[in-house]
């Protein structure tokens, strides 16, 4: 949001990304704290740093490289979430995270569609 304050749609986007991201967060916290689990420690993700390492200096490709990586990040955690939620038998946690799936879901074409807001399709 800091680095690109210009372009309105992406601010907005990232905006009501981020504060659905904070309820997925407080339902994950619920179904933990109804366990009475305990949030593990934070650790760097392997697989979003090595995206990160790859991205390209300079304000265009940055945002071009950043919006790519999170395209295909959230697509991911859709495939993973989804097969996460087959194997589960817990009606629960199995509708929870099928929701969460079609989330990410979401959160891939959204990001595919801001690069193609702001690139050219052959510069995607």
């Amino acid at each position: 949001l800091l680095h690109y304050p210009d372009k309105n749609n992406l601010v907005k986007a990232m905006t009501d990304l981020a504060i659905e991201e904070m309820q997925h967060f407080k339902a994950v916290m619920m179904h933990i704290q109804d366990r009475k689990l305990l949030l593990p420690r934070d650790e760097k993700d392997p697989y979003v740093n090595q995206f990160r390492q790859t991205q390209r200096r300079g304000t265009d490709e940055y945002l071009l490289d950043r919006l790519l990586s999170a395209s295909i990040i959230e697509k991911r955690g859709a495939e993973r979430f989804a097969l996460v939620a087959e194997g589960l038998e817990e009606p629960l946690l199995k509708n929870f995270y099928t929701k969460i799936a079609a989330s990410e879901e979401k959160h891939y074409l959204l990001f595919l569609d801001l690069s193609k807001e702001y690139f050219d399709h052959a510069v995607i």
